[in-house]
């Protein structure tokens, strides 16, 4: 099929040529009206896309003057403005159909064959001739059941044929709604295409003459195929045939014996699977209300010994340094990192200090370094075997009979004098 297309907007005029090529129709381009005007008495068309909005003879005028001329081709024209006025000036001018730039490319492919379906002999979207099955929409042919591989021109060939099946077409008449005016072709390269269609058609089990030649005329579709053909007859079975078919009848039934058995297996592994999943459903279940009664009893039992605790009597400060200052041991009440937070009157004695003094010294001052520390309290060094005792510069060796945590970061130790060293020289 052959369009000619009268578009002055190049990147337009190239974007429609591109698209009706690639749906096997040949396409011409002009780019004024009397380009398009000329061309259009000068060749066959089978459609006519014109743009409104031409220079020189604007697209309505070419309309115009195209139908008095007696053209009977379809024409669709292609305008920016989509009013009512627009539609009405369009179709009174003579136009088939018009489209609205921007077009969609697909609502313009389906109108250019709405359009080339209206002037032909069937107005369904699929183009049949007996067995063989022609589809504008997507380029298929079929014959029967069979797809078959053709070329553009194979195809526009076929489907120029069944859109005139009642006429037989010369080469000059397929050369002009087939190839463009530029595509320098000859009447040759029609007969070889259509020797190569009538081979592809053979192969899939078309008649040998299902495009016919009629002599000095051109070609058309035998009327003989026009409708599809039925199934052969079917011939009675002989006797070797009806055994085989007997026994491929037992094969199917010892294989559908065998299906139907795997089912019902397969069915019972369901069964026991789905009985499996409950129970394990319930068990987690249980296993939930037993971890929330667990989590419950847990928290009221840790309120009751947060209560209990609360009750316990805590120890009075007063009685504690009473006690504390009442022991004849030297007793002291130590940090982690070494420091006296509390000592008694004994200890002062023992080291040779007062009490204010001590509280700012360490455990690790007096106490010789072979001395045992519990494993809640590391001292952070290890200090001269001797300490002086300033009150009678006597050196005396100390340490720890017993250690014990008294509170997180606190330590109760007892100390006692080794033995004692003379005196140091006055200084």
């Amino acid at each position: 099929m052959k369009i000619l297309v009268v578009e002055d907007d190049r990147p337009v005029a190239q974007t429609l040529q591109l698209l009706l090529s690639g749906y096997s129709y040949a396409v011409d381009v002009a780019e004024d009206g009397e380009t398009g005007l000329a061309m259009a008495e000068a060749f066959q068309y089978d459609l006519i896309l014109l743009d409104v909005m031409l220079p020189g003879q604007n697209g309505i005028d070419v309309c115009r003057q195209l139908r008095t001329k007696g053209l009977k081709c379809p024409i669709l024209l292609l305008t920016g403005q989509g009013g009512g006025q627009q539609k009405a000036i369009a179709l009174n001018a003579g136009a088939d159909d018009y489209v609205v730039k921007p077009f969609d490319t697909d609502e313009l492919i389906a109108r250019v064959q709405a359009l080339l379906r209206r002037g032909g002999p069937t107005t369904q979207p699929i183009l049949t001739w007996g067995n063989l099955s022609v589809d504008p929409g997507n380029r298929k042919v079929a014959y029967g059941t069979h797809l078959l591989s053709v070329t553009p021109k194979e195809y526009a060939i076929l489907e120029l044929l069944l859109r005139n099946p009642q006429r037989a077409l010369s080469t000059r008449s397929i050369l002009e709604h087939v190839w463009t005016s530029l595509e320098s072709s000859g009447e040759e390269t029609v007969r070889v295409h259509i020797k190569e269609l009538r081979q592809k058609l053979t192969a899939v089990g078309a008649p040998k003459d299902f495009i016919k030649t009629q002599h000095r005329v051109g070609y058309q579709l035998n009327l003989l195929y026009s409708s599809a053909s039925l199934p052969p007859p079917t011939e009675p079975l002989t006797v070797p045939q009806f055994a085989e078919l007997n026994a491929v009848n037992a094969e199917l039934r010892t294989a559908i014996e065998h299906w139907q058995s795997m089912y019902a297996a397969l069915q019972q592994q369901y069964q026991e699977l789905k009985t499996a999943y409950h129970t394990i459903v319930q068990d987690h279940q249980q296993l939930q209300v037993d971890r929330g009664e667990l989590e419950l009893r847990v928290t009221e039992r840790t309120a009751e010994l947060v209560v209990a605790t609360q009750s316990w009597p805590q120890p009075d400060q007063q009685e504690w340094q009473t006690l504390l200052e009442q022991s004849p041991e030297a007793i002291a009440l130590v940090a982690d990192d070494g420091h006296f937070l509390n000592v008694n009157s004994a200890t002062c004695h023992l080291l040779g200090q007062s009490k204010d003094g001590l509280l700012y010294s360490r455990l690790v001052e007096f106490v010789l370094p072979d001395w045992t520390t519990h494993p809640g309290w590391q001292p952070v060094q290890i200090l001269p075997e001797e300490a002086p005792c300033p009150h009678d510069r006597t050196v005396r060796a100390v340490e720890c009979r017993a250690i014990a945590s008294f509170a997180p970061g606190r330590h109760l130790i007892s100390l006692q004098a080794v033995n004692h060293q003379p005196s140091l020289p006055a200084g």
